[in-house]
């Protein structure tokens, strides 16, 4: 399987007051038990970490990416529908047709996220209301800063 197949994970520890340090080896644990240990990780320090992650996942030609830290909102960009494990996060995406495809994932409390984890398998996560499915020529994402104070 090339490595752009496999999704590159960006975790904030410091996201949810701590809270998701500590369930961190959990979720790994759960999505290693779908997809197997097929993605590559970064754990955030700083603020600059999860920004440098995925600009050297994107150069090393991952086309799957998951954020997720801050206010509990993450955001994928997806270059085809299917990644490692059979995980569709943009089922919608076409690799060929000039366009980038974004989910936008919406906060969501760990029983939520462990709720529609599944759903991810066959597409259907798109259709819950805390995930929003986009496509563009480009894409530009700001923030005015840290989002609630976040360190990651």
């Amino acid at each position: 399987m090339s490595i752009s197949n496999h999704p590159h994970i960006v975790i904030n520890p410091a996201s949810g007051g701590g809270r998701t340090a500590k369930l961190q080896t959990a979720i790994l644990q759960h999505i290693e038990g779908r997809i197997g240990k097929t993605y590559s990780l970064c754990i955030t320090q700083k603020p600059t970490d999860a920004m440098r992650s995925v600009a050297e996942a994107l150069e090393s030609g991952r086309t799957h990416i998951l954020v997720v830290g801050g206010d509990g909102t993450g955001v994928v960009i997806g270059n085809g529908p299917i990644t490692a494990g059979g995980m569709q996060l943009t089922p919608n995406a076409v690799l060929n047709d000039g366009a980038l495809d974004l989910l936008i994932i919406q906060e969501q409390s760990v029983l939520q996220r462990i709720r529609s984890f599944s759903r991810i398998y066959n597409g259907r996560h798109v259709f819950l209301p805390t995930f929003e499915s986009l496509k563009g020529r480009s894409v530009r994402i700001e923030s005015e800063g840290l989002v609630n104070g976040t360190k990651g």
